[in-house]
């Protein structure tokens, strides 16, 4: 799956990379988010959220 990573912290753009998805699930508040594969430390999930980054909608993580 492709994820865009970002760290809003520092405002650095980490570009978009293909990860493995291992589960979609919806939040509280209906909002879809899946868990997806740390790119950089093996065995780490990270949270990416479908929302709208640089006018598109896209699977997002924020590392910050």
């Amino acid at each position: 799956m492709q994820v865009h990573f970002v760290d809003s912290g520092v405002a650095q753009d980490l570009g978009i990379w293909e990860v493995d998805c291992h589960s979609f699930k919806m939040d509280a508040d209906d909002a879809p988010y899946a868990l997806v594969s740390n790119p950089w430390v093996q065995h780490d999930s990270l949270r990416a959220e479908y929302k709208f980054y640089n006018n598109s909608l896209r699977w997002v993580v924020d590392i910050d």
